[in-house]
């Protein structure tokens, strides 16, 4: 996304948070409709991937607790 960006002079930083943020770049920033479609399924991907990390991290969690809890 970053480097989409950059192309058009856009400057993103790097982070979770900046591409928060995505959707308020793309309206206040004039692109090409083709790049506005790539950049808002690339953001629907990162919102997946970013869930899915959560589900695992918080499964994490629950199973080291758990494995604590057995050993003590």
């Amino acid at each position: 996304m970053h480097g989409f960006l950059l192309e058009f002079g856009i400057s993103l930083p790097i982070g979770k948070t900046a591409v928060t943020r995505l959707a308020a770049v793309l309206a206040t920033h004039e692109l090409p409709p083709r790049v506005v479609a790539i950049l808002e399924r690339l953001y629907e991907q990162f919102k997946y991937l970013d869930e899915r990390i959560g589900e695992i991290e918080q499964d994490w969690s629950a199973s080291s607790l758990r494995t604590r809890l057995d050993s003590a």
